[in-house]
């Protein structure tokens, strides 16, 4: 299997300051912040990401603190803080822990109390734009069997842009995390390991830039008044799109960002014998987040939310592993058990043509309050057989259960009195409740509870019904391994495995006659080739080729809903596609105190089949768009010199990051992708003889390359003209930063 493992030396060295700095680690492996608010980060692995990031859809990449899994990635990017080590895996996962997971998993370890010794570390950062990030942690015995260690860090950072319209920020950072971990250990081989962590944040939302080429660009641009700029505003290009990379030209000003976390985990281990142990791993992480988003990105008056949400999970992993015949035949046999159960939160605002009142656009109002329950239960067994001295035999197996439960709960508010067509409405206002979604009565689909539209008259269709939604799932999964040493310093594998991803209902719930979509799953075939400690210790590498087949691939995108009642966002079951890619990595150590080091990817993604429904209810072939976030080249070449200076030891590092262009769009547009990528990175560091003090100075972004990590792209129709785009935006990536810290340790 392909993992890359990073120690806390190696995250300092190549300046991992956030979760998104993973990208930097392995290949064909990407890490973007999005514009989802509450500290969200989306991966990319082997071609494989999210399809929308909410309660009722699961990422094929897991995100794991302490072997207990982030169901939502709401604030991960806040959880890198005392961390120990991280592990990025390749490839599906799910026969020897955790969640079925078909692209990967990202593992952070946090550092362990310690038994018998007092230490403490602290220190202070202070960066471009006023950041400053202060942390202090202490370690303290109580006794020989337990130890309790204390955490806590803060970051705040200026905004890196600002709207030219309202001089709202952008993109600043205001956040703290407190961590408490204890281990006790009343016997040898009794462990028993559990943290509290309280994340808050409380910042800018991301920023927002416009995309040249939508309907509302174009009719800002002109003056002109449509559904896109109902108030027929006109703005120059110069105001649409500012001179500063990093500004935007937003009229809405956005709720700040915020998030309310809080996560417990605990790790209980006892060895039954020299040759059994029982492990169970539990966790339970609660938070409430809150934002907004100008869904078009400009200065129309069109489209705003305020949005969030709330989880409450629980996790539970009891683990029997241990091995028979010595060492010749080891295991791993497991249940996994995972409930998840919140709320999503929206007020979304659309405005409409208002002929009375030209300059004042009707508002239309969607108020939603959905409640979602996933729960997921699993068993799971994993052998290893040593063969020979020379090959490895491993095999495991998994069945899943889920289950996935809806409870639509959204009502409209109209100041039109003729819905949401496209002529010039009269002023007036209609009875202000009702449920958007959709079902059949007298065999027409039309809004349960709010009204529809005949002619010019407003007909009522009844209360709103009680409706929740239900669908189970179960599934095998496997994974067959094979390793052969050719001598103690180089080895090959085979490896196979299936995976997959629970299907699920859509939310926000538009319809109740749009059918949940389906599981979706992937066949992964992996060879690969490692060497470590070559020419006398100075060279290791690994090189891997896959080839991954996928069906019911999951994504989100515009669609026709059933019975040509409208357009609506929805994550379908695209069809099938193949991914087929190398990668590679080195470390070469030509000289004393001085290393090399770097990694390639190679990622060919194509859909074989993609078929949707377009707006005029014909068939629509999406088969030649390029996948999501998903580089055909990405690498990083990095270098590392040590050597004792003044009695201390100095560190110098940097790195050249390489990515091709990729799409930020399921159906592609213009503009609304990253650019080729070359990033640059550099660290110098001196800590005193003692090793106590550590002086460093760091930059990211060097050449301050200007790119969007994420689009906001919104539809009339699901199509693939461009002139079917009626609002684009970028989220800008971070300008460069150059920080310096000082950092204390005892003893």
């Amino acid at each position: 299997m392909a993992i890359t493992a990073l120690s806390a030396q190696n995250i300092r060295d190549q300046s991992v300051v956030s979760f998104t700095d993973l990208t930097k680690v392995a290949p064909n492996v990407i890490l973007r912040q999005t514009n989802g608010g509450g500290g969200t980060v989306a991966a990319t692995i082997r071609g494989q990401t999210i399809a929308q990031a909410n309660i009722a859809n699961d990422s094929p990449i897991g995100f794991y603190f302490d072997d207990v899994i982030l169901g939502q990635p709401k604030g991960a990017t806040a959880g890198m803080f005392d961390i120990a080590s991280v592990e990025v895996a390749r490839g599906v996962q799910g026969t020897l822990r955790g969640r079925n997971n078909t692209g990967g998993a990202i593992s952070v370890y946090t550092n362990r109390p310690e038994l018998g010794e007092y230490s403490a570390d602290g220190g202070i950062t202070y960066g471009s734009r006023d950041y400053l990030q202060l942390h202090a942690i202490a370690n303290i015995p109580v006794g020989e069997t337990l130890a309790v260690r204390l955490g806590a860090q803060r970051i705040t950072q200026d905004a890196q842009g600002h709207s030219v319209i309202t001089g709202q920020g952008f993109g600043g950072r205001n956040e703290w995390i407190v961590r408490a971990g204890v281990l006790f250990e009343p016997a040898p081989g009794i462990s028993v390991r559990a943290t509290y962590e309280h994340t808050d944040i409380d910042q800018n939302p991301a920023g927002r830039r416009l995309i040249p080429g939508s309907l509302t660009y174009n009719a800002l641009l002109s003056g002109t008044r449509t559904a896109q700029n109902p108030s027929g505003a006109q703005y120059s290009a110069d105001e649409l799109l500012p001179k500063r990379f990093w500004d935007g030209a937003t009229s809405y000003e956005m709720p700040n960002d915020r998030a309310k976390i809080d996560f417990v985990r605990a790790v209980a281990e006892a060895e039954i014998s020299d040759d059994m142990t029982f492990k169970v791993i539990a966790g339970y992480r609660e938070f409430v987040a809150s934002g907004g988003i100008d869904l078009e990105g400009s200065p129309a008056t069109q489209l705003e939310s305020e949005n969030g949400g709330t989880s409450k999970q629980f996790t539970i992993e009891p683990q029997l592993s241990g091995s028979l015949f010595g060492d010749t035949l080891s295991y791993v046999l497991g249940y996994y058990h995972y409930s998840d159960k919140g709320q999503l939160v929206a007020n979304t605002y659309s405005y409409g043509i208002n002929a009375a009142a030209p300059t004042t656009p009707f508002r239309n109002s969607i108020v939603i309050r959905e409640n979602a329950h996933n729960i997921s239960d699993a068993g799971y067994g994993h052998l290893e057989w040593k063969a020979t001295d020379k090959l490895e035999l491993a095999a495991g197996v998994r069945y899943t259960k889920d289950q996935r439960e809806v409870s639509p709960n959204r009502y409209l508010e109209h100041d039109n009195p003729n819905g949401s067509t496209y002529p010039l409405f009269q002023a007036g206002r209609v009875q202000n409740v009702g449920c958007l979604f959709t079902s059949p009565q007298d065999g027409v689909l039309r809004p349960a509870g709010g009204f529809v539209t005949v002619g010019t008259s407003v007909i009522a269709s009844g209360a709103c019904p009680d409706v929740t939604l239900r669908k189970n799932y179960s599934y095998w999964s496997y994974e067959f391994t094979a390793r052969y040493k050719i001598d103690n310093d180089l080895s090959v594998y085979a490896r196979t495995g299936l995976g997959q991803k629970s299907g699920g209902y859509n939310i926000p719930v538009v319809s109740t006659v749009v059918p949940p979509y389906k599981p979706e799953r992937v066949r992964d075939y992996e060879v690969g080739l490692k060497g470590s400690g070559l020419f006398g210790g100075a060279f290791d590498f690994s090189l891997a080729a896959y080839y991954s087949d996928y069906q019911n691939l999951q994504r989100y995108l515009s669609n026709l809903l059933p019975g040509g009642v409208g357009v609506s966002n929805l994550i379908i079951n695209a069809g099938s596609a193949r991914v087929q890619g190398l990668e590679g990595d080195f470390t070469l150590r030509p000289a004393e105190g001085f290393q090399i080091s770097g990694f390639f990817g190679y990622t060919d993604a194509k859909y074989k089949r993609f078929d949707t429904t377009g707006i005029d209810g014909n068939p629509l072939d999406l088969s030649d768009q390029k996948f999501l976030s998903t580089p055909k080249f990405n690498s990083r070449l990095g270098f590392l010199y040590t050597r004792d200076v003044a009695g201390g030891e100095m560190r110098v590092g940097g790195g050249w990051n390489h990515q091709s262009n990729s799409t930020l769009s399921v159906i592609g547009f213009p503009g609304a992708e990253t650019g080729k990528l070359d990033l640059f990175d550099a660290r110098i560091s001196w800590t005193t003889p003692n090793d106590r003090l550590e002086f460093a100075i760091y930059g990211t972004n060097l050449s301050n390359r200007k790119y969007f990590t994420d689009v906001g792209i919104n539809t009339i129709g699901v199509s693939t003209s461009p002139t079917a785009v009626s609002g684009a935006y970028g989220v800008q990536a971070e300008p460069r930063f150059i920080g310096a810290s000082i950092r204390f340790r005892w003893p």
